[in-house]
């Protein structure tokens, strides 16, 4: 009998034991879950960011860009339809943008009669599946250059000929003047102004070709710069020394060379 107690007492301490044992190893695989679903959701979160910077590298310049713009217009670049957004874009009321022809407002002089004309409206009504995209600079009433990506959808006619196009678009003007600066700080040299070696060089190779391509000569001009007497000049006195170099190569030159 009191072999069978102690039994019976062991065996319940053991049940216990492994009860015991149970929970632990449950809250510890609770915990190990709760720390998974934590750390899930953080790369998540990362891996969202990642694909959203992806979708819009360029991040706060176009996070302005919330209204698009849209206009409608024909073959011969008369306006016939302008929203809001686009008549406050460029300063212009409705009745004055209704007098006015495309053509003005991307400041090209278009001659109807010229076989070589190469308006970006002619260039659409030509191709008109090669342009369902395209990137315009306009002019403001004020005169300031405005920017706009445009989505295009043309109209056809009974006979399936293009005679209107209608466009919805958003200013990029903020990336178009990133990508400018970006392209100066890229090919000129920040201390004269003139084009850094990288870039002279590849437009030394664009004129070389050219001029093997149509039979032109090219001429190239090396300056070599001697100094007399002291010659150990610091940082400020050097950069001092091209800047007027540099200027006075720039008064001898025509619009067609580089430096």
């Amino acid at each position: 009998m009191y072999q069978m107690e102690t039994y019976l007492i062991f065996f319940t301490l053991l049940l216990v034991l492994v009860y015991l044992t149970i929970i632990v190893r449950f809250h510890k695989n609770q915990n190990r879950m709760d720390n998974l679903i934590e750390e899930n959701a953080k790369h998540l979160k990362e891996l969202n960011s990642f694909y959203q910077s992806q979708q819009n590298p360029l991040g706060p310049l176009m996070s302005g860009v919330k209204q698009s713009v849209t206009i409608h217009f024909d073959k011969n670049g008369k306006i016939l339809y302008s929203d809001k957004n686009f008549q406050n874009l460029l300063g212009y009321t409705n009745k004055e943008l209704s007098q006015k022809n495309l053509h003005v407002l991307l400041n090209e002089n278009i001659s109807l009669k010229d076989p070589l004309d190469t308006s970006i409206i002619r260039r659409i009504f030509a191709n008109p599946k090669l342009y369902t995209e395209n990137e315009t600079e306009l002019e403001t009433k004020g005169g300031k250059k405005v920017w706009i990506s445009w989505t295009n959808r043309i109209i056809y006619n009974k006979k399936n000929q293009p005679v209107e196009i209608h466009s919805v678009g958003f200013d990029i003007t903020k990336r178009k003047n990133l990508e400018s600066d970006l392209m100066f700080l890229a090919s000129v040299d920040p201390t004269t102004g003139a084009l850094n070696r990288q870039a002279f060089l590849q437009t030394g190779t664009r004129e070389l070709r050219r001029s093997i391509r149509y039979h032109h000569p090219l001429s190239i001009l090396l300056v070599k710069l001697t100094l007399k007497g002291e010659t150990n000049l610091n940082l400020p006195e050097r950069d001092k020394l091209l800047k007027e170099l540099t200027q006075q190569c720039k008064k001898t030159m025509r619009d067609v060379d580089y430096l």
